[in-house]
């Protein structure tokens, strides 16, 4: 996939990343109440990536990504299938060298927004500056 970005934020970037923080979550879920919490959250993710899609720089990352939007969407997905999904998509966007990479300077972005007062948990925090995007109130991540 093309580097995607918007608003000076690279959207392919922050998408892996948000996808790695989902599959932890996915991964990490013991409890029934953390298993809808984690799958609302994928969810939520993807509702966000669908509605980014049509704003991809190639026409089949388009296709690709209002698609998988769409499978989740329709509900139906086991967890791990949901986990694979993340992980596909993770790497297809940015690579894992490049997620690692961007990880650091997001993360001090959330850190600067928990000293403002902010106090949600990195991955609520990161969709939210990706939802934000959707209605051009959000603000850069990372380049």
């Amino acid at each position: 996939m093309a580097a995607w970005t918007k608003y000076g934020t690279r959207l392919d970037i922050a998408f892996a990343v948000v996808m790695e923080v989902s599959v932890l979550g996915l991964h990490r879920a013991e409890t029934e109440a953390a298993r809808v919490a984690a799958v609302a959250f994928n969810a939520e993710l993807w509702r966000v990536v669908g509605a980014l899609a049509p704003e991809a720089p190639l026409v089949e990352d388009r296709a690709a990504l209002a698609n998988a939007a769409a499978l989740i969407r329709a509900g139906g997905r086991r967890v791990d299938q949901m986990i694979e999904l993340n992980r596909c998509f993770a790497r297809l966007l940015a690579g894992r060298a490049a997620t690692d990479g961007a990880l650091g300077q997001i993360l001090d972005r959330w850190k600067a927004a928990r000293r403002n007062g902010n106090q949600q948990d990195f991955g609520s925090w990161l969709l939210g500056v990706l939802g934000g995007l959707v209605s051009g109130a959000g603000q850069a991540l990372a380049a």
